[in-house]
């Protein structure tokens, strides 16, 4: 292959080469500047936080287009030799035709022989390759270099700027195991203030208080909203903020039917939440009976409710417990402060429990959900049962104080005192 074909050659593969460089300088710098478009459109439509890859991945596919675009113009505008040789002849008049016409005859040699003169041609034009500037007319101006560093310090810096970019945060943040939502719910205004998972059952009519807790705002700022279903479809507030910062609270209505809620913020939103209710053991009514011992012959003593009861000492203690219909099956116990014990059921939605009463029983009824262990127990108010000591009664002659004679015929009153523990 002669030389000035190779020099023609190298030109246009330099051509191809300063094109691919105006590709890869373009495409690096439409990537940050893209993205603080993206970031322009996220503060005016907040982008979600789940989406935000694939819309940063979006803006770099597009950066990609861009450079593929720029670089398949390049390939398909790169200059064949005839072209090359033409633009040196153009920066090059001495050249005249010569170059251009041997690279013609160059190509012809292959399909015939060259006659005398078309091989002069070809023969001179070698000749003069060595002294052809090659790269007078074919290759960029200084200002196209000059362009290309300030194309890369432009995308250098605004590649800086673009890594505090709203998309890309979320985007790192999107592929994080922090989350950026927590939600946990407590009985409103209850002085424990026992966390609950946000899904989770509570007794019927309770008001509940679900709390988000955000950690990762929109721009800087933080607002929560809940979504819940209803009959006639959704519906949406805005949840209060609270003294910690990040938290936001909403009470919801007493717990009469499932509450289904989710939260969402302007860049997050949870999964569905349900909130049920559920029916816990009562009690209709607590009954005391209480037969005092045969000597006494007193009547039978009969109590309601919890407190405290006095009977007398040896007493044959009775207690009665009727619950509700509902759950099914619900199990009776006395917590006592020694030992709990269970009350056995007698028939059904009826427990009772006997013994005699010789010292002082106290203790408080816990009924729960046999079906539903998990649930909380229901605890009712103590009870204490004192017994009265079986001592003689107290007899005291208060008039007269002291010994006394009197007439025969005279009068005397006499007052006493009597009391016992049974009034």
């Amino acid at each position: 292959m002669p030389d000035f074909l190779k020099y023609l050659r190298r030109e246009s593969r330099f051509h191809l080469f300063a094109g691919t460089l105006l590709a890869v300088v373009v495409g690096l710098v439409t990537w940050p500047l893209f993205l603080h478009l993206l970031d322009l459109y996220d503060s005016v439509v907040p982008i979600r936080e789940r989406d935000a890859l694939g819309w940063v991945l979006g803006v770099g596919v597009l950066s990609v287009f861009v450079f593929l675009l720029l670089f398949l113009r390049s390939c398909l505008k790169k200059p064949s030799s005839t072209e090359v040789a033409r633009q040196v002849e153009a920066a090059n008049p001495d050249l005249r035709d010569m170059l251009n016409c041997a690279v013609e005859l160059h190509g012809k040699s292959g399909r015939r022989e060259l006659t005398f003169m078309e091989g002069r041609v070809v023969r001179l034009a070698e000749e003069k390759a060595g002294e052809i500037a090659w790269g007078e007319g074919t290759r960029p101006q200084p200002r196209f270099w000059a362009s290309l560093l300030a194309g890369l310090a432009l995308g250098g810096v605004l590649s800086v700027s673009s890594m505090d970019s709203s998309p890309l945060k979320k985007t790192f943040d999107s592929l994080s195991d922090e989350p950026g939502l927590t939600l946990f719910t407590t009985k409103t205004a209850s002085l424990g203030e026992t966390q609950y998972p946000a899904s989770h059952e509570f007794t019927r009519g309770t008001e509940v208080s679900v709390f988000a807790d955000v950690t990762r705002g929109h721009r800087g700022l933080k607002s929560a909203r809940i979504e819940y279903e209803t009959d006639g479809g959704k519906e949406s507030m805005d949840m209060i903020s609270t003294p910690t910062l990040g938290r936001f609270e909403t009470v919801v209505p007493p717990l009469l039917d499932s509450f289904r809620y989710r939260v969402v913020t302007p860049t997050l939103e949870s999964d569905w939440e349900v909130l049920e209710p559920y029916d816990p053991p009562s009690l209709v009514h607590a009954k005391w009976v209480a037969e005092p011992p045969a000597y006494l012959k007193m009547e039978t003593i009969r109590h309601e409710g919890f407190g405290y009861l006095r009977v007398p000492e040896g007493s044959l203690l009775s207690l009665e417990l009727h619950v509700g219909e509902s759950p099914e099956r619900v199990g009776a116990f006395i917590l006592g402060d020694d030992a709990n014990l269970t009350i056995e059921s007698n028939a059904p939605r009826f427990f009772q429990h006997g013994l005699v009463l010789e010292d002082e029983w106290k203790g408080a009824v816990r009924l729960t959900d046999l079906d539903a262990p998990e649930r909380e127990p229901v605890d009712f108010d103590e009870f204490v049962t004192a017994p009265i000591p079986d001592e003689p009664p107290l007899v005291e002659i208060t008039e007269p104080a002291k010994d006394l004679q009197l007439p025969a015929d005279a009068r005397l009153l006499i007052e006493v005192f009597a009391s016992d523990d049974h009034g």
